[in-house]
């Protein structure tokens, strides 16, 4: 994918509408589509220190500041999903899609219900972008067996997509699905002032976020 993004950046005129750049897979091929508020955009990836300063650069250009901070998480293979809670409950799943609209998922996200917000603490409007995934250890290509080491399935990311798109939520709820937050998408009578912070908020709301996040306290320069 690299290599396919720097031929067309270099020869614009073989950057065809229907190439893999141009496009965010969803994983889903669901009926029922629904319009994301603001765009869920997919996260851009990079292999050089080059890349890392360049970013670095735009950063401290864009916010007019010479020295910024970044909260760093990992990323998990998984299907990305805007979720819309309100007054504490999930009212609505819907996945990436291509960015503008996703597919609705609302009746088989189990792991979106099972992680309820606080009730009076969180905002009466909250949508949140996660991930639901399929932990390493329940990785398995039948659901009714045991997970076992001779049948695996390939990569997570799919088995999290193909499960979530199952027509029968009880059969969804019965597989072991995960969910990790770490993105907003709107949120009414609240305001955060890092990532950092929006985290913490997500954890004393009750929605889960990845353990391992760290925020470096002195960031002069990659």
């Amino acid at each position: 994918m690299a290599e396919l993004k720097a031929l067309e950046a270099e020869h614009p005129s073989l950057a065809a509408a229907d190439s893999p750049t141009q496009r965010v897979a969803s994983g889903q091929a669901r009926a029922l589509r629904l319009r994301h508020r603001v765009p869920m955009l997919s996260l851009d990836n990079t292999y050089s220190l080059e890349d890392l300063e360049a970013f670095d650069q735009r950063v401290r250009k864009t916010l007019k500041r010479d020295e910024v901070g970044y909260c760093v998480e990992l990323k998990i293979d998984g299907l990305a999903v805007a979720l819309h809670y309100e007054q504490g409950a999930l009212a609505r799943g819907v996945t990436r899609g291509d960015g503008e609209s996703g597919d609705d998922i609302t009746p088989t996200c189990a792991p979106a219900r099972r992680a309820r917000q606080a009730q009076g603490r969180a905002p009466a409007l909250l949508e949140v972008r996660g991930e639901v995934y399929l932990p390493r250890q329940a990785l398995s290509c039948s659901t009714r067996a045991a997970p076992s080491r001779d049948s695996p399935c390939s990569p997570t990311a799919h088995a999290a997509a193909g499960s979530l798109k199952l027509l029968d939520p009880a059969e969804v709820a019965r597989r072991p699905l995960a969910l990790f937050c770490y993105g907003l998408g709107a949120a009414e009578g609240a305001a955060f002032k890092s990532q950092e912070g929006f985290l913490d908020r997500l954890k004393a709301w009750g929605l889960p976020v990845n353990p391992i996040a760290r925020l470096p306290r002195h960031t002069p320069g990659l």
